[in-house]
């Protein structure tokens, strides 16, 4: 589930309705995608074919498959003046009290 902070909704709706959600690439990293944070971006991917589309709000929005599924995640805007950029919010590497406790 995807929610939006209202000014971060005004601020996408003024600049085209459409963002996209993605995790970053670390070249030449031993760190595994799904264990980086993603990110948001107004605008489309270059590459379309790797992410779903869906419309939120009035909101297109371009994702990579499943990263919006099993989390409550809220589009914030942080920033200020030219200054202002869009944040993702409420994202867990693991999503489960289960994964997260450590046996001994």
């Amino acid at each position: 589930m995807l929610n939006f902070e209202e000014k971060a909704l005004e601020y996408i709706r003024r600049r085209g309705a459409e963002i996209t959600i993605f995790f970053p690439e670390l070249r030449g990293c031993c760190v595994p995608e799904n264990l980086l944070a993603p990110e948001v971006i107004l605008g489309r991917p270059v590459d379309k074919r790797r992410y779903e589309e869906q419309v939120i709000e009035g909101i297109k929005i371009n994702s990579v498959p499943g990263i919006l599924d099993h989390q409550e995640l809220e589009v914030r805007l942080s920033g200020f003046g030219p200054f202002k950029n869009l944040t993702l919010h409420g994202w867990k590497v693991f999503q489960s009290q289960e994964m997260t406790e450590i046996k001994l």
